[in-house]
């Protein structure tokens, strides 16, 4: 089963609050089981909002260092990813890259592929 970065299928999720969508990807997810994950929104941040970024290794929202939160989640989160093989994720997000993000990593160290 496939997670997929929920702002990919076109919600209105990312910190920016517009719409990007992916029409080929929701394309080749017809009859298929998958299920969608937005990290920033299921650990309670608004849309818009300002963008968290990494520095030194930390993740920082709005100047605060938020990565106890983003750990916390990630621990959390992954405990209840039964069944997913796949994650598609979103080029540049600090938690969804597929090469960086804090979550895609997390999932990578726990045997689930990912990409873009």
């Amino acid at each position: 089963m496939f997670l997929i970065a929920k702002c990919r299928l076109g919600h209105v999720c990312r910190y920016h609050g517009r719409k990007v969508s992916s029409p080929k990807l929701i394309s080749l997810l017809q009859n298929k089981e998958y299920r969608y994950v937005c990290p920033e929104c299921e650990m309670g941040f608004p849309v818009p909002r300002p963008p968290i970024r990494k520095k030194n290794g930390r993740y920082l929202y709005d100047n605060k260092d938020i990565t106890n939160l983003i750990d916390k989640y990630i621990s959390k989160k992954i405990s209840s990813l039964r069944g997913i093989t796949k994650f598609i994720g979103v080029k540049n997000s600090p938690l969804c890259d597929p090469q960086t993000g804090a979550f895609a990593l997390a999932l990578k160290n726990i045997g689930i592929k990912t990409s873009i």
